[in-house]
């Protein structure tokens, strides 16, 4: 049926075997496989700003703390990833909004594209927001399973959060700028 561990009643609580091919170079020079611990620590060091505001925050704390279960059942590191870059498309949302955004900027890259004539967003990375863009959009609306490895996950994660972060402290500059 699958290529991924098929929940059972006995495995649900155990580390998905698929995780075991993972490791990490110790300081010693060897390589050991990841532990849960560290997988949890890894996700749990990313934390958004307090200028984020609270809604958002907290669709981020869900999604961080169900990354921290790909540990136990690998896909779930890729439905993770799913709901962070909804998270992305609601902030940016946000931010179009609190800047009281034209009505005809409807679309997500034209929110983007406001931003970046805004000085929001960096023009020089209008290609990363379009990137984004086009994975959330092919996520959306799935013809088939994706399955992305932790490491992957976690620099799209690490990035994203930054990106977050970065669009509300530049948000909150322009609104302070302008009062």
């Amino acid at each position: 049926m699958s290529d991924y561990k098929q929940i059972t009643l006995e495995n649900w609580t155990q580390p998905d075997p698929a995780n075991t091919c993972f490791v990490r170079l110790r300081s010693d020079g060897k390589f050991s496989s990841i532990k849960a611990e560290e997988y949890f620590s890894d996700i749990m060091n990313h934390t958004l700003s307090e200028q984020v505001p609270e809604k958002i925050q907290k669709l981020y704390e869900v999604t961080r703390a169900t990354m921290t279960y790909g540990y136990y059942y690998y896909p779930i590191f890729t439905v993770a990833v799913e709901q962070l870059f909804r998270i992305v498309e609601s902030s940016v949302s946000y931010v179009c909004k609190t800047l009281g955004s034209p009505a005809s900027i409807k679309t997500f890259n034209h929110k983007i594209e406001w931003l970046i004539e805004l000085g929001i967003l960096e023009g020089c990375k209008k290609a990363r927001w379009d990137s984004l863009r086009r994975l959330r959009n092919a996520r959306a609306h799935p013809e088939s399973q994706m399955i992305l490895p932790p490491g992957p996950v976690l620099s799209l994660f690490d990035e994203m959060t930054t990106d977050i972060n970065s669009l509300f402290n530049k948000m909150n500059e322009g609104i302070n700028r302008d009062n």
